[in-house]
């Protein structure tokens, strides 16, 4: 992908997919994100490539013109609070559901702060 109002050496070589959703055409419809873009850059729908097992597929793409039409990341968090919770970690020391919330914590404190983030115990 080439980004307009960049340099014309610039190439987006990091992003993520946000979003995937099937078609009732039977096409898969993606929404990507270019990461660490210039500022005021923009990517050029034109460039878009997309490729499957290094193939080039037939692909169009369009930008996302508003905040209203992107799309909305949730994900949610299972914490098992049985009893079996209570015995310690294999390491010994703190209980598994310690450790179990100590590692739901650093992943709170490394999501991203557009996603939505539910829990269930």
């Amino acid at each position: 992908m080439v980004l307009a109002g960049a340099p014309a050496a610039w190439a987006v070589t990091d992003g993520r997919i946000d979003a995937v959703t099937p078609m009732p055409s039977g096409r898969l419809s993606v929404v990507f994100s270019g990461i660490d873009l210039p500022p005021d850059a923009t990517i050029d729908p034109a460039s878009v490539q997309v490729r499957l097992n290094e193939q080039v597929v037939p692909s169009s793409a369009k930008p996302i013109s508003s905040a209203a039409a992107a799309p909305v990341r949730s994900t949610m968090l299972v914490l098992d609070a049985s009893d079996s919770m209570k015995a310690p970690t294999t390491g010994g020391g703190v209980s598994r559901l310690e450790a179990a919330k100590s590692a739901a914590e650093a992943y709170l404190n490394a999501v991203p702060s557009d996603v939505l983030v539910g829990l269930l115990t």
